[in-house]
Formats: C-alpha cells, structure tokens, sequence
C-alpha cells in the first residue's frame, strides 16, 4: 500500500467522519486538493469500494470485511498523526482498537494501544498516555512480541523522563535498549541511545 494514498484514506474517511461532509471538505480534512479527491472518489465507486446510499451520500460498501476496516483506521490514523492531527489520528487508532478487539487480535490491539498512547503523548496528555502503554506492554508479553514490549517500555520512559522522574527514566531506557539488541532493531537502538545521551546530560546538568 503506497502512502499517502488518496483513495485508501478517502475511503478510510467515510468509516470515521460523517457522510454528510462533502467531497471538498473531506479534501481539507485530507490535506489533498479537492480534484485529488474528485479522482479518488470516482475511482473507488468505480471498484464498487463506495456506493450512494438514497439519500445520495456516498457509504462504504457493506462487502468490507472488519479485518479491511481496521487496517483502513489504523492508515488513516498513522497519516493524521504524521500531520499533527491528532483528534483526527485518535479518530482513526480508537476505532481500528475496537475492531481489532472484537476480532480477538492481541497483537494488532496492542499495537493499537502504542499508537493511541504516542498521540496522547504528543497531545501532552501524561497519564491517560501511561494508561495506554502500560495494557500495550501488558498485551505484547502476553503475545510474547518483544520489539512492542520494548517500544512500550521505552515510551514510558520517556514519560518519566517528561514529569522529571530522570533516574526512574534512565532505567526504562536501558531495559528497552537491550531488548531492542535482541530484536535487532538497529534504528530503535541508535534512537534509545540517542535519548539515553540526552537524560544522562539533563542528570548532569541538575
């Protein structure tokens, strides 16, 4: 799936926002021209994705299996939240969440979690971001996912390191810096360290 993707994430846009909002105003909430959109439109009610209903608004067609949905919120999601939307990137990640629980898919739903935790994060909202993270990390060592486990930790620790809890933070860094060694995650390694340097150099400082 290329990205950004005008058709996946117009088609993403009518499972979450209103069918009444027209084809111009879902390009602004987009952030594509409105004739990007146009063309999307036509292409996805061409391929039977969207269909009118009898009031004349357009609607997601009903063969849309609930694994497509949220792999659509989830998109949608991940590009608002790369836009700094993020009620609309919570819109998106809130709903893949009770897709993906009601299909019983641990891993996807954990997943789930991290992404709501990192928008709260971003949206300054502390403790309902710990909330999230914390059933994340409960949820990939039930699934034994250990890159999830450690991306959990690691975002704690920045939350820690955030309400000025440095010592407590410097420990939750280097418990996910050795889990992401054993994932081999070589970004997520130099990333931790990155902000392991940063808190050791704030510590010093005080």
């Amino acid at each position: 799936m290329s990205y950004p993707d005008p058709q996946t994430l117009l088609l993403a846009s009518y499972l979450l926002l209103p069918k009444e909002i027209n084809l111009a105003d879902r390009a602004v909430l987009l952030g594509f021209d409105s004739d990007v959109i146009e063309k999307a439109a036509f292409g996805l009610n061409q391929e039977r994705y969207i269909t009118h209903d009898e009031s004349g608004h357009f609607v997601p067609s009903s063969e849309l299996e609930p694994q497509d949905k949220a792999e659509l919120c989830c998109y949608y999601g991940e590009y608002q939240l790369q836009r700094n939307e993020l009620n609309d990137a919570l819109r998106g990640f809130y709903e893949a969440r009770l897709l993906h629980s009601a299909l019983g898919e641990m891993p996807n739903l954990a997943t789930d979690l991290g992404n709501i935790g990192t928008t709260l994060f971003r949206a300054r909202q502390l403790d309902a971001a710990i909330k999230c993270f914390e059933e994340a990390k409960s949820l990939f060592l039930e699934v034994n996912e250990q890159h999830g486990v450690a991306a959990a930790e690691a975002n704690l620790a920045l939350i820690k390191a955030e309400q000025g809890q440095i010592n407590e933070a410097l420990t939750g860094l280097r418990k996910a810096l050795e889990m992401f060694k054993n994932v081999n995650d070589a970004a997520m390694i130099l990333q931790t360290e990155k902000n392991l340097e940063w808190l050791e150099s704030k510590r010093s400082s005080l």
